[in-house]
């Protein structure tokens, strides 16, 4: 066996307690995303363009995105993800409480990025940005493969979008929108999360959008690709939870479980790689 393609990249993962500003977060992610090279991690630096938008690693087949960071004010902080192309796939706020201090989990890696806010007396917020893994088509095969999401619009309205993708659809204009990921949706209910030996399934995060040029109500949904260093999980398991997942022979990876995807028990959850 060998490990899966969007299981084997580079990856980082820090967890802070205590937070109470929105700045760490920004200094935080600036600091883990442009660490040096490491090799022997598969492990790529990002570029710090300045003024906090920071470019994922152009890979072999020029994929990337770059993510802005803004403090609107002490306890709230603005995302924007642009793809390939400079076209801006959303800008979306989360927020953390005045009541208390909060944790922050910050996930990287060549492809991904995810910040998970633990509120503690108010539901998680978060964000996550996606570079997709296109297997098994080419790497590069297609244009659209720059998605992920934010809790809450530049208003901060939390419109509960939690379980879906910004993904834009290329045709004459590019459109953000949401995209569902299969078996991530409330109508796929506790099927498929077991085995009938009564151990957990893990399955990729898959993506789904149009065909390039299509749009309506009634196109059809296509495979785009799946997301790096995560996998959709049972979603009563606690949330900050430690899952060991084998990935190959003889290998365990850690992943954690997010709060920011708001899963229930009946549900699917999310959870990220962290060791």
């Amino acid at each position: 066996m060998s490990v899966v393609s969007f299981l084997d990249t580079g990856f980082r993962f820090k967890e802070r307690n205590g937070v109470s500003d929105v700045q760490a977060i920004i200094d935080d992610f600036a600091a883990e995303v442009t660490t040096p090279n490491d090799p022997t991690k598969k492990w790529l630096a990002w570029t710090n363009m300045g003024g906090n938008l920071f470019k994922s690693p152009v890979d072999a087949y020029g994929k990337f995105m770059d993510i802005l960071l803004t403090r609107i004010a002490q306890r709230n902080l603005e995302v924007r993800l642009r793809d390939q192309t400079g076209a801006t796939i959303f800008a979306r706020r989360m927020q953390g409480v005045s009541a208390n201090n909060w944790t922050v989990r910050i996930f990287t890696g060549t492809y991904h990025a995810f910040v998970d806010l633990i509120n503690y007396s108010a539901l998680a917020e978060g964000f996550n940005c996606n570079v997709l893994d296109q297997f098994p088509d080419n790497q590069g095969e297609h244009p659209v493969y720059v998605c992920g999401y934010g809790q809450r619009t530049t208003a901060d309205v939390d419109d509960s979008y939690y379980k879906y993708n910004y993904l834009a659809i290329t045709g004459s204009t590019v459109t953000p929108a949401t995209r569902i990921t299969t078996y991530c949706s409330g109508g796929s209910g506790n099927s498929g999360r077991k085995a009938l030996s009564g151990q957990k399934i893990f399955r990729p995060r898959e993506v789904w959008a149009n065909v390039i040029g299509e749009s309506g109500m009634y196109t059809y949904w296509h495979y785009a690709g799946r997301c790096y260093q995560q996998l959709l999980c049972a979603g009563n398991i606690p949330i900050g939870a430690r899952i060991p997942v084998p990935i190959d022979t003889g290998v365990l990876a850690e992943f954690i479980m997010l709060g920011s995807m708001r899963a229930n028990s009946s549900d699917w959850g999310l959870c990220v790689r962290s060791a």
